[in-house]
């Protein structure tokens, strides 16, 4: 079964955390995001808002655009 977007944008933050060889700790402290809220995200447990990606983008210095490139979904 194909995954909706909002997971897709979950799974690309993820990967840019780890790629970037920041911890969720540092990550969400350079954000602004409390480590546990941005690991709940990071689970699936809790959706990413814009302003969250928005952070977290800036954070890795990114772009949310780049966060949310659609490249390659495929909607379900």
């Amino acid at each position: 079964m194909g995954r909706t977007f909002a997971e897709y944008v979950t799974e690309r933050i993820g990967e840019a955390i780890f790629r970037s060889g920041l911890s969720i700790r540092q990550a969400g402290s350079a954000s602004g995001i409390n480590h546990m809220t941005l690991h709940r995200s990071l689970a699936g447990e809790r959706v990413f808002n814009l302003d969250d990606v928005a952070r977290i983008a800036s954070a890795l210095g990114l772009t949310p655009a780049e966060l949310m490139n659609a490249e390659g979904f495929e909607p379900v």
